[in-house]
């Protein structure tokens, strides 16, 4: 197991891949694998996974960490609460970005990297969303998408009458 890149410049053995001035977390760094709530999750009704009356399409995010977060992650863990068995995909520009555990999964099954940061991130550009839905698909996972479809001007638009930036 190989720790985290906190160097300004080092070359991964392995990859052969030179990071600069990133900290590249692995599989089991990432701050969801420290948090208790994500460690064990919940459903929306506070059931745990061994409750008969767990969810297991839902996912508890407690409100004080939501508050914490950016704008977009608070879209995507709204997005999550409600489908925590699927793995989601945000349209972020022209890319599907995922997140902690969904980052975790995008990395072992289709062979993707971290992005920088202490949050498990990855993607892949909107033109290879068929292939890469169809494998996880094919390794039995459910994949959900949520579609940006504001457009460039509705967002300057949107921007400017309010303080909301997503």
């Amino acid at each position: 197991k190989k720790s985290p890149s906190t160097e300004t410049s080092m070359v991964d053995d392995e990859a052969g891949l030179e990071k600069k001035g990133a900290v590249i977390l692995n599989a089991g760094e990432h701050a969801h694998d420290h948090i208790d709530w994500m460690i064990h999750p919940k459903d929306k009704n506070g059931n745990d996974p061994s409750s008969p009356d767990y969810d297991p399409t839902s996912l508890y995010v407690p409100p004080s960490y939501v508050k914490g977060c950016t704008n977009g992650m608070k879209q995507w863990w709204s997005e999550k609460q409600k489908a925590y068995d699927c793995v989601l995909l945000m349209k972020v520009g022209k890319f599907y970005e995922t997140y902690h555990m969904d980052a975790d999964i995008m990395v072992k099954e289709l062979d993707l990297v971290y992005m920088k940061g202490e949050t498990a991130h990855a993607g892949f550009p909107e033109a290879a969303y068929s292939k890469f839905s169809n494998i996880l698909v094919n390794k039995g996972y459910r994949v959900a998408r949520v579609e940006q479809t504001e457009t460039p001007q509705q967002m300057k638009e949107r921007n400017a009458r309010s303080a909301v930036k997503v």
